[in-house]
């Protein structure tokens, strides 16, 4: 379901949660000015998210077992396990990090005909000025005149992977596979 909120309520707007569609994918709606703005949220798989959650926790409860466990044994003459148990908690608080990122802003956010790829640096593209498609090995790649971006289907929800596809379907371009094809040999 798609809420539409009136012109003067914008800033209730910023203050409302976003709403969830069937699909599991979060759409705002509301009116700016005289533009209709629409947000569309493509999820990130929950085994990923799962996965790095758990990641993160495994990482720091190692970490603590190692520190713990060099109070008890005392230092070795190699190496300190106290520092690798730092390190392990260094590396599970990154991955807890990275778990909040991604749970937070999820993979793709199209907004006013434009897709933006949520990562450290986002990288956006106007839909408008897709000139191909290309799908190839789990991938989308959407071109245009000045760059690229690739799309990694196989991290993506299934549900939101449907909503992608449907929404590049409205700009009906030509998709094109890179697979080769086998010449028949007589």
């Amino acid at each position: 379901m798609i809420h539409v909120f009136p012109r003067w309520s914008f800033g209730y707007l910023l203050q409302a949660k976003p709403k969830h569609t069937a699909a599991g994918h979060e759409v705002i709606c509301g009116t700016v000015g005289k533009h209709l703005r629409k947000m569309t949220k493509i999820r990130y798989s929950k085994e990923r998210l799962r996965s790095n959650l758990r990641m993160g926790i495994f990482f720091i409860s190692i970490g603590i077992i190692l520190v713990l466990l060099s109070f008890v044994i005392g230092e070795w003459k190699e190496i300190s396990i106290q520092s690798v148990g730092v390190g392990q908690i260094g590396a599970g608080i990154f991955m807890l990090i990275l778990y909040y990122f991604e749970n937070r802003k999820q993979y793709l956010k199209m907004e006013n005909g434009e897709l933006t790829k949520n990562k450290l640096f986002p990288k956006k593209i106007k839909l408008n000025k897709i000139k191909s498609i290309r799908e190839f090995a789990g991938d989308i790649k959407l071109i245009t005149d000045k760059n690229e971006l690739v799309i990694d289907t196989q991290i993506i929800e299934p549900n939101s992977l449907v909503e992608l596809k449907n929404e590049l379907k409205k700009y009906n371009l030509e998709k094109k596979n890179d697979l080769p094809t086998m010449a028949k040999k007589s």
